[in-house]
């Protein structure tokens, strides 16, 4: 399996990272986020390697910030308010970040 740059060779158990749910899509990604809802499976799978394709040369430090700035400025109608590990680290993480950003 490739690796990111940087990350340390890992073993991913295999599962499927595309699931239905309330007739809505949504991806896993390899952080334990859930990334969605979208329309179609198609619209899951295009934002996925989107996500894959930016997360590829990031430093494995950097993946929860490329994360969270690929879902602030993605074009699709995304609800993370259910999803615990996206909105704690928007709260504790992506404020720090942002607040260190300003500064």
């Amino acid at each position: 399996m490739e690796h990111r740059h940087n990350e340390e060779p890992k073993t991913w158990f295999r599962s499927d990272r595309f699931f239905r749910s309330d007739d809505k899509w949504y991806f896993y990604t390899r952080e334990g986020i859930t990334v969605g809802p979208y329309k179609t499976q198609f619209e899951a799978e295009v934002d996925a390697g989107m996500l894959k394709a930016r997360l590829k040369d990031a430093p494995e430090s950097m993946a929860l910030p490329t994360i969270r700035e690929f879902v602030m400025n993605c074009d699709s109608e995304l609800d993370y308010v259910n999803d615990p590990a996206f909105t704690s680290y928007l709260t504790d993480e992506g404020a720090s970040a942002l607040r260190q950003e300003s500064g």
